[in-house]
């Protein structure tokens, strides 16, 4: 694997100009100090991502592993310096010095303005090339690490949309939901003030990262849906839970089973007291 790694590091030092230069940004971006210009040359650093090709794309990964990789040797003094001595001083330099410089480049370019949309679709390019490419672990290990950061479920506030709830939600709901169009503001008043809907929450269990598993939950509530939709049964909600509301132990096979799971919650609009929400669950 190593050889392989040197083989690509030295095909990137021979060609590739435009991730010579990205790679050349990201370097500035790393020593920048001033928030305001480190946003600004975020931006333009995501920019020339954006402009690779899929060649590109793969030699900017191997860029990332090859020139954005804790220092060796840095680690193993730092190491043994824990070793001899096991204070919080010392397991701090340990951190500092086993954590690769690519993941603070990352942090930074999270911090311009579409940062995370382009992160992860960088994630999504790297997938793609991962089952060739086993050296590139590395790598998505510390994306996965970031993005199951940034998405930690218990950073969301979950409200309840309804008519009361300010113009311009309103107005996205209106111009991005993709599935059941919304014809404008009598449309969405009607549905609204329906008096009863329903909406599907889809789980998983604990397996796969954070971004994933949402996305297989809200795909899976999808489904649910679609079987509705086949017997004549519409305007059902979707939404992902992904694996943060088990309802078995995750350490057992039979648990993990229980948990990936649909649910359908049906909220009544008709008691005078205010909503009331009944909860009815649909295995997998």
């Amino acid at each position: 694997m190593f050889e392989s790694v040197q083989k690509r590091a030295a095909t990137f030092a021979r060609d590739g100009l435009k991730v010579r230069r990205l790679v050349s940004n990201c370097r500035k971006l790393l020593s920048e100090r001033g928030e305001a210009a480190g946003v600004s040359l975020a931006k333009i650093t995501l920019d020339m991502y954006s402009e690779l090709g899929d060649r590109e794309n793969a030699r900017f990964f191997v860029a990332l592993l090859t020139e954005f990789s804790p220092d060796p040797q840095r680690v193993l003094a730092a190491s043994k310096a824990y070793a001899a001595e096991p204070s919080a001083a010392n397991l701090a330099k340990l951190s500092i010095a086993a954590e690769p410089p690519r993941q603070e480049l990352l942090r930074r370019l999270n911090r311009a303005p579409g940062g995370t949309a382009t992160i992860l679709r960088m994630r999504e390019r790297l997938l793609e090339l991962k089952p060739g490419e086993t050296e590139l672990d590395a790598v998505d290990w510390d994306l996965r690490h970031l993005l199951s950061s940034w998405f930690n479920p218990g950073f969301l506030r979950i409200v309840r949309v309804d008519w009361h709830t300010p113009a311009y939600v309103l107005e996205q709901i209106i111009t991005h939901e993709a599935v059941h169009e919304i014809r404008g503001w009598n449309d969405l008043r009607r549905r609204l003030l329906e008096g009863d809907a329903a909406i599907l929450i889809g789980h998983t269990d604990f397996t796969g990262d954070v971004v994933r598993n949402r996305a297989l939950a809200l795909r899976r509530a999808i489904a649910v849906r679609v079987a509705f939709e086949a017997r004549g049964v519409l305007g059902l909600g979707v939404e992902s839970a992904g694996e943060v509301c088990p309802v078995a132990d995750n350490q057992t096979e039979q648990g993990r089973e229980l948990n990936r799971r649909v649910e359908i919650w049906v909220r009544s609009n008709n008691d005078s007291t205010g909503a009331q929400e009944t909860e009815h669950r649909a295995a997998n």
